[in-house]
């Protein structure tokens, strides 16, 4: 074992440097992140609703609810939570916008 190591050590040094390359780049793409393409621009989770807006354009339809969470002492603290709808041609996008800030982006086919 010790001799395949010494012979092929360049080879297992330079694998390793392309794997480490590989997951780096996996984790650090936004395609890991949800997207929304509308025309030519493209909108990720993360960024606020008015880019979404300003971007593809008032959604088909919209829904806001309040959720009510408690503080640590007991006081209350309202949350607006916004859906989205977006559609297309086999489907529509619902995307979850709270505090103005879009948290999740999925897709639902007909």
């Amino acid at each position: 074992m010790k001799d395949f190591i010494k012979e092929n050590r360049l080879l297992i040094i330079i694998t390793i440097v392309f794997m480490i390359i590989g997951i780096v780049l996996a984790l650090s793409s936004p395609a890991c992140a949800a997207a929304f393409k509308c025309g030519n621009r493209v909108v990720y989770e993360g960024e606020r609703a008015v880019t979404l807006i300003n971007k593809c354009g008032r959604p088909d339809a919209q829904d806001t609810r309040v959720v009510t969470r408690q503080t640590p002492k007991g006081a209350p603290i309202y949350i607006y939570v916004t859906e989205l709808i977006y559609e297309q041609r086999k489907g529509f996008y619902s995307i979850t916008v709270i505090e103005g800030k879009i948290t999740k982006i999925e897709f639902i086919y007909h």
